[in-house]
């Protein structure tokens, strides 16, 4: 687990799979904070802080639960375009017993969950940091606002 409460109280609320993937990612990007944040170290006269950085690990956070979202979507829309199979009037595929198509359970909640992050994320006017390029482009926006 990644040494910050608040973000790993946010990971306990992920199911275990994505949980498992986004805390790989979260460690590695916290095992990398001395390289990442360097560059700005050198061509700023801003420190490093608590703050920062537990902010800056907090839209990593959020803008890998958004591309691991969207991935998923990708994934499961591109499966069903390449399967034009009609299973029970419903475009899509079967895997064992389960029928993924653009009107099963699975691929409306995912839509879902997706139209409900993008809406929260635009409340709480996150959307400049979770859309940023890059982690290093989210940190020159952070440094930017100091």
């Amino acid at each position: 687990m990644i040494n910050n409460k608040y973000l790993n109280d946010i990971l306990s609320e992920l199911p275990l799979n994505l949980k498992t993937n986004i805390d790989g990612y979260m460690r590695s990007i916290e095992n990398s904070l001395d390289e990442i944040f360097l560059p700005f170290i050198n061509n700023s006269k801003k420190n490093i802080n608590k703050e920062i950085v537990d902010k800056f690990l907090f839209l990593i956070l959020l803008r890998k639960i958004k591309a691991t979202i969207k991935t998923q979507i990708l994934i499961l829309s591109n499966s069903l375009s390449i399967s034009n199979k009609d299973i029970k009037n419903n475009f899509g595929f079967q895997t064992g017993k389960k029928i993924y198509s653009k009107s099963s359970k699975e691929f409306k909640e995912l839509s879902k969950l997706e139209m409900e992050f993008d809406s929260l994320i635009l409340k709480l006017d996150l959307n400049h940091y979770i859309y940023s390029s890059s982690p290093s482009n989210l940190l020159e926006i952070l440094y930017e606002e100091l």
